[in-house]
């Protein structure tokens, strides 16, 4: 059975954690990628794809790869930058 990667840091309860100040601030940006591009992109930061054993791994990624190609080698990512600040008192 595979075990699906739950990890997460919910940023909003950092005050319970003794931290103050919270300060949230979010940039757009648009990227556009080829096929190879977008799978090392997703290998690399996508953490749900981490668990997934071979064969399935190289499978799911070269059935990605096979639809960007099929798009004309291109897909456009929309992104949203999230930054977090807060402060550790002293």
């Amino acid at each position: 059975m595979e075990t699906k990667y739950t990890c997460r840091l919910d940023y909003e309860h950092v005050l319970n954690y003794g931290f103050t100040d919270l300060n949230y601030q979010e940039w757009k940006k648009e990227r556009v990628l080829s096929a190879d591009e977008y799978v090392d992109y997703l290998a690399g930061t996508q953490v749900e794809h981490i668990t997934l054993k071979e064969p399935y791994k190289s499978r799911f990624y070269d059935g990605i790869r096979e639809a960007v190609m099929k798009a004309g080698n291109q897909i456009k990512i929309m992104d949203t930058i999230a930054l977090y600040i807060t402060k550790k008192p002293d």
